[in-house]
């Protein structure tokens, strides 16, 4: 099955719609107040820095509120699987999340995995770059195919832990690319979020 790569209409739209993300933002938030689409990677590894020696302030925490809330509200535009994903990990009970999704089932990357495998119940864990399918990875990476029966995707959500330095997701943004620090959405557990779940993805409801 053939990978669903945006068109160049669809491209037009995604430009589009980040255009006018931009100008919500900044009509919502302000020009002087950081948001993803203002934040610069400097004040990242600022706020990581500090968040590092325990040393958060109440704007960085402000800060941090604002860029997950745009990842999830704007992100859901274009990846709708990654947005319910970040959203029920934030502010979620921790139950398990279920997300009907045809666009993973139509996708190379699920595909690939079925055929390279086909007789296995268990297929996984299916790993890939953002580059290959960012709609995929931002959603799960290292996910798991359940083949038997009724084809299902499932992963354990639970980001980088809090003392994790390694690890962080690259995100282009308006054309800037900016490395977030997985570890910074720790920076929520302190209003109860950041419960791990898992995540079952379906083909059809």
């Amino acid at each position: 099955m053939p990978d669903a790569k945006p068109n160049g209409r669809q491209m037009a739209k995604i430009v589009i719609l980040t255009g006018i993300c931009l100008l919500f933002a900044n009509s919502c938030f302000g020009a002087n107040t950081y948001n993803m689409f203002t934040v610069d990677q400097e004040i990242i590894d600022g706020i990581a820095e500090r968040f590092d020696s325990d040393s958060l302030t109440e704007y960085d925490k402000i800060t941090l509120k604002r860029i997950y809330r745009n990842m999830i509200f704007f992100g859901g535009l274009v990846y709708p699987e990654a947005s319910k994903i970040l959203r029920h990990y934030l502010f979620g009970n921790g139950d398990d999340l279920e997300i009907v999704s045809r666009y993973f089932f139509n996708s190379k990357v699920v595909a690939d995995a079925l055929n390279g495998d086909p007789n296995t119940a268990i297929i996984g864990p299916v790993t890939l770059r953002i580059g290959e399918n960012p709609r995929i990875a931002y959603a799960v990476n290292g996910f798991y195919i359940n083949n038997d029966g009724a084809i299902e995707i499932f992963q354990e959500i639970d980001f980088a832990d809090r003392n994790d330095q390694n690890v962080y997701t690259t995100f282009n943004v308006l054309g800037r690319e900016l490395k977030i620090p997985d570890r910074l959405v720790r920076a929520f557990e302190e209003s109860g979020g950041c419960k791990p779940f898992t995540v079952r993805i379906h083909g059809r409801s």
